[in-house]
């Protein structure tokens, strides 16, 4: 049996993006200031008149828009003007100036300083806006494009393109990626986000990631960095350093690991501190370094060189704050070679 056009003006708004239907037991209700059917175009048009816009409700879920349109033969639906949707039991909320719904392919795409509102717990709202917003509800997954904003009020991400799969509770952010935080300043090619419970769980880093932590007094940079916050642990891999900005003092490993809450990182593989523009070098096989006293412990084969001198030893203590090198044990070596 077809479908009647009413079913067609529901399908506009026929899901929210987390996937809750509209079309169920509920009864809906639809208003206007001026309503028409155009039967040869097969059009169904709502309009504002008499300052009554056109909007659909159904339990706690409700679209407004100044005018909107339902095209049967493309299956296809639109809204003009400042549009707006609500869906207060998921507690998720957009708006745009212009949206398109495909009833074929079942998603809503928003344009025209299009925004995302999604409210969690503790009075928290997470605000998400673009050029283009996608979204499919029977999958629960939003696609921002250009010139992307996301706001938690702790955390503020910006790039060219976000992907967003709430079942899965998870984001990837690419372009350009720019995350700023009381704590920390990220920017890298592309970020992965985990949540749980609406909070952060982890995240991934990867591509020219650069890692500002005034907390921390250092800053990361990598090609790839993960980020635990439950333990706050990072690691960093594919050519990591640490640099200490204010001491111009930087050391490489191939892998850097720092736990916040212990101040305690360990560097391993080919360690390298290279202090005073490049003066004095330290080498050796790994490190740990406590954010505490700013003191970096270089073992395993460590080797100092300063002045045209290379001293071997037991173990090199690298002072951050006063960007001094000292060796301890052994002694051996070449000095004033370039004399």
């Amino acid at each position: 049996m077809k479908k009647s056009i009413k079913y067609y003006i529901l399908a506009l708004i026929g899901s929210s993006f987390l996937g809750y239907t509209i079309l169920n037991s509920q009864a809906v209700g639809v208003t206007s200031g001026k309503s028409f059917f155009r039967t040869v175009e097969e059009l169904i048009i709502l309009e504002t008149a008499n300052n009554r816009r056109p909007t659909i409700s159904q339990g706690p879920v409700a679209f407004i828009a100044d005018t909107i349109i339902y095209d049967e033969g493309k299956k296809i639906g639109y809204a003009y003007g400042d549009l707006r949707f609500a869906d207060l039991g998921n507690r998720t909320f957009f708006s745009a100036q212009e949206g398109t719904y495909f009833t074929k392919e079942n998603k809503i795409v928003l344009r025209k300083t299009p925004e995302i509102l999604l409210e969690q717990d503790d009075d928290i709202s997470t605000k998400i806006t673009g050029r283009v917003i996608t979204i499919y509800p029977d999958d629960s997954y939003i696609h921002v494009q250009g010139n992307i904003q996301i706001d938690d009020g702790s955390t503020f991400v910006t790039g060219e393109e976000v992907r967003i799969w709430n079942k899965q509770n998870r984001m990837v952010v690419t372009g350009n990626v720019q995350s700023l935080s009381g704590q920390q300043k990220l920017a890298s090619d592309r970020l992965s986000v985990q949540f749980t419970n609406g909070g952060l769980s982890y995240y991934v880093a990867r591509g020219n990631v650069k890692a500002v932590n005034p907390e921390d007094k250092f800053t990361i940079m990598s090609g790839l960095l993960s980020y635990d916050n439950k333990t706050e642990f990072f690691r960093a891999t594919m050519d990591p350093l640490l640099f200490f900005q204010e001491q111009n003092s930087v050391s490489y490993a191939n892998i850097i690991e720092y736990t916040r809450p212990t101040k305690i990182g360990y560097l391993v593989g080919d360690v390298i501190t290279v202090q005073d523009s490049g003066a004095q070098k330290a080498f050796s096989r790994w490190a740990r370094y406590n954010g505490s006293n700013d003191i970096i412990n270089m073992y395993g084969s460590p080797r100092l060189q300063k002045d045209g001198s290379e001293v071997f030893g037991t173990e090199i203590v690298v002072n951050v704050e006063s960007n001094n090198m000292q060796i301890l044990g052994g002694g051996q070596g070449f000095f004033n070679r370039n004399q």
